[in-house]
């Protein structure tokens, strides 16, 4: 008797589902690959990435290197490197500061750099 109630309520739960069809696909044409950048320094895996608009340069946080890799969009290539960052993983470019904050995730430092020379320029040590 039980197998039967469950084969009738899953029969009903199938015939509730038939006539949808779902959503159609949107923001295809929004979306479209024009390019891919190999990072061939890069080990690991990566995390978050942060982008300059202004100078069109996407900053990656490659936690496996311990590095941030700086990519040029427009010349679709690796144009440095901000090495000596304990797996970094979050990360963000400040416009207003010309400037990148790294969090890492090895000892819970907050690292600002400038985005010009990639220098460091603070440090704000977070407890962890």
């Amino acid at each position: 008797m039980i197998t039967i109630k469950v084969s009738i309520s899953s029969l009903l739960l199938l015939f509730s589902f038939a006539g949808c069809k779902g959503q159609n696909p949107f923001g295809t044409e929004l979306l479209m690959m024009e390019k891919e950048i190999a990072i061939p320094a890069v080990t690991g895996r990566i995390d978050h990435m942060a982008f300059n608009l202004k100078d069109k340069v996407l900053y990656v946080a490659a936690l496996g290197n311990n590095t941030v890799e700086v990519i040029d969009l427009v010349k679709g290539g690796a144009i440095g490197s901000i090495k000596g960052i304990g797996e970094p993983q979050g990360i963000a470019y400040i416009p207003e500061r010309n400037e990148i904050a790294v969090a890492s995730g090895g000892n819970g430092d907050c690292v600002f750099f400038n985005a010009a020379t990639f220098e460091n320029v603070a440090t704000v040590h977070l407890a962890r």
